[in-house]
């Protein structure tokens, strides 16, 4: 029995596309040693109470205000892939530039509201089996330093004399006493707070070792999902951006496999893939068996190399949020097509060699 998804296509027109978009995404695929094609999706976290949990889908996501969609699929991309495939300058060029294969335009359509567009990039990128991996590894990292902050905010005393803290330690009149400078304007006026008690002395030092093992993470981590305050040189909070953690697992999987999740109507296995991706991922595969692409298509590695390294997120001297390639978003997940929805879908073929309309 036939169960794949009968999609309507159609030509958009582009300015419809993008005031009325509100999502958009990369899907990297390559060709590996075997010529076999494969396609890396990620596979979403869990969130208790939400139905897209543990699913499968390409790299994508909800337009912010004031972002353009090009904007949105190079940001969500670099997000939900931790970075661990390309920079976000590269993300960026390939889509501006429409160094990219095929770019896939669904129209959600609703009784309920406007028609929607939700727009997927597929880049053919060169073939690394180790991406999977070294995704895992910077998210297991990241999440290390997180926890991390976590313990180093629990032991704070309460009775620090500020939010923000400078040096702390032992006192200087030989005493078992704990010294705690509070950050000012001015350091010549820091006060300085004694501790005298002894469980709070104990947990005081504790909090500033804590510190230092933090401060060493962030900066051995050097990731955008953790963002950092310094104050004076001194550490004073980091936070973790979830939009860089929600895919836990990433994997490369080749067409057999994906013509098995749509003939098993999103189903490989222990594996679910999102509703809405499947008329994406369909069409994908239509593409591909029409025409392979070429082994020969692949986004140039120069144009893979960012120039500037994955860096922490920081706070500047004076506290003021510090300027990142890696901008942050807040996810609506009720942006991304609904499974009911009446789904068009448009292709658009960019690259010589490549899949045709």
């Amino acid at each position: 029995m036939n169960t794949e998804l009968r999609l309507r296509r159609e030509t958009f027109e582009e300015p419809l596309i993008e005031r009325l978009g509100v999502g958009g995404g990369m899907i990297p695929f390559a060709i590996d040693e075997h010529g076999t094609i494969r396609v890396l999706l990620g596979r979403e976290r869990f969130v208790a109470g939400w139905k897209g949990s543990c699913r499968w889908s390409g790299f994508e996501g909800s337009r912010k205000v004031a972002e353009t969609l090009n904007e949105t699929s190079a940001r969500e991309f670099d997000e939900e892939s931790m970075g661990v495939v390309m920079g976000p300058k590269a993300a960026r060029r390939i889509i501006d530039d429409k160094l990219y294969a095929l770019r896939i335009v669904l129209k959600i359509l609703s009784e309920r509201k406007t028609p929607r567009y939700h727009t997927n990039h597929a880049v053919q990128i060169p073939y690394d089996a180790t991406i999977p991996k070294r995704f895992l590894a910077t998210r297991i990292e990241v999440e290390a330093v997180e926890r991390l902050v976590q313990e180093w905010r629990y032991v704070r005393p309460e009775s620090f004399p500020a939010k923000d803290v400078g040096a702390v330690a032992a006192s200087a009149d030989g005493s078992e006493a704990v010294e705690v400078c509070a950050l000012a304007e001015d350091v010549a006026d820091a006060p300085v707070t004694t501790i005298r008690d002894a469980r709070e002395c104990k947990q005081a030092l504790r909090w500033a070792t804590l510190r230092a093992e933090v401060d060493a993470a962030v900066r051995c981590a050097a990731h955008p999902a953790l963002c950092v305050r310094r104050r004076q040189g001194w550490l004073c909070d980091t936070t973790l951006n979830a939009d860089y953690m929600e895919k836990d697992l990433l994997k490369w999987w080749d067409l057999d496999e994906l013509q098995h999740v749509i003939s098993n109507r999103g189903r490989a296995g222990h594996d679910r893939f999102r509703p809405y991706f499947l008329p994406v991922l369909q069409t994908l595969i239509e593409e591909f068996l029409a025409l392979p692409p070429s082994p020969n298509a692949a986004v140039s590695p120069d144009v893979l190399a960012d120039p500037e390294a994955p860096r922490a997120c920081e706070d500047d001297a004076n506290g003021r949020p510090g300027h990142s390639d890696r901008p942050h978003a807040t996810r609506n997940r009720r942006d991304h097509p609904d499974s009911e929805d009446d789904v068009s879908e448009q292709t658009e073929e960019v690259c010589p060699g490549c899949p045709p309309i």
